[in-house]
């Protein structure tokens, strides 16, 4: 419905702008004790992480199989987890 509703959009904007910024503050917090890529695109992790977790979360609640939340929640962490903060530097 966020797509059709531009008040509910902009609230749900508003909502994941701060997981982002917790994100953000995550990554970074990681590159400067140096365990993770110095090459990573903090903004653009974040924005991944965030937005597609989300849209991950959201099919499976409105219809997933429910035996299957332990599995949806583990991939989501270790893709996250080893996506983002636990990824080598690009050559």
């Amino acid at each position: 419905m966020s797509g059709q509703d531009r008040a509910l959009g902009q609230f749900w904007d508003g909502e994941l702008t701060k997981f982002i910024e917790l994100s953000r503050h995550w990554l970074r917090t990681e590159q400067q004790a140096g365990r993770t890529a110095a090459d990573l695109d903090v903004e653009t992790a974040s924005q991944i992480i965030i937005f597609g977790g989300n849209r991950v979360i959201a099919g499976h609640v409105l219809g997933g199989d429910p035996d299957r939340d332990e599995a949806v929640a583990r991939e989501l962490a270790v893709n996250q987890w080893f996506g983002a903060i636990r990824r080598p530097a690009v050559a």
